[in-house]
């Protein structure tokens, strides 16, 4: 019969065993991601409202996007919209984010920032188009950003698969309406400032999200 300091050894090395195993099977779903493209030309619905449209970036791949004027011009590109049969929900969410190029970076307001949006339920929404709204905006905090480094903007946990970007966790948590674990993701984007210099252009180059289950890298050409 085990002693109660054998016991405790054994159930420590089962709870290890069961820590690296989850840890195995979480490295080989995010080191495969789906990997698809979202071909500009095709793509008027993901940038939507912005202004100016973005063109294709020729020497880097992605989409870039230029502002021409002083006021309210930016990019908004919505790279993931609820699947009703196969719904998703913030909670299930471990990331999503988007690497991109500042060719032109002059400030905070240059650098792009993301957003959740979850479905509309009918009461209490924040909005007509969503219940509520949680956006993710970086913090230096003394570190320095150089104009055409490409990096990693990121919430929650860093995607694995993308290790060689220098990566910034988007700290600063701005929520709209409730914000509740449980609902739906209905939306998931990426903005730029409408604050931002004029000239200040932006390479949008991938964008991706990762749940429970599957990680999703898609391409921006």
């Amino acid at each position: 019969m085990a002693t109660v300091s054998e016991k405790i050894h054994l159930r420590n090395q089962y709870n290890h065993n069961v820590r690296l195993n989850n840890n195995v099977k979480e490295l080989a779903l995010e080191s495969e991601p789906i990997q698809i493209k979202l071909v500009l030309s095709e793509s008027a619905a993901v940038y939507a409202d912005t202004l100016p449209i973005p063109v294709a970036n020729l020497s880097r791949s992605g989409w870039k996007w230029t502002k021409s004027s002083a006021g309210v011009e930016k990019f908004n590109y919505y790279f993931y919209s609820n699947q009703a049969n196969n719904p998703m929900t913030v909670v299930e969410l471990k990331t999503f984010w988007a690497c991109v190029s500042i060719n032109t970076f002059t400030d905070i307001k240059s650098v792009p920032f993301l957003v959740l949006y979850t479905a509309p339920t009918g009461i209490n929404d924040a909005a007509f188009w969503y219940h509520s709204k949680i956006a993710y905006a970086i913090e230096l905090s003394g570190q320095h950003l150089y104009s055409g480094e490409k990096i990693l903007i990121y919430t929650g946990k860093r995607p694995i698969y993308l290790d060689k970007l220098r990566a910034f966790k988007l700290t600063n948590i701005i929520k709209t309406g409730e914000a509740n674990p449980n609902e739906v993701v209905n939306l998931l984007s990426v903005h730029s400032d409408s604050g931002s210099a004029v000239d200040c252009q932006i390479v949008t180059h991938q964008v991706g999200w990762t749940n429970s289950q599957v990680a999703m890298n898609i391409a921006m050409v």
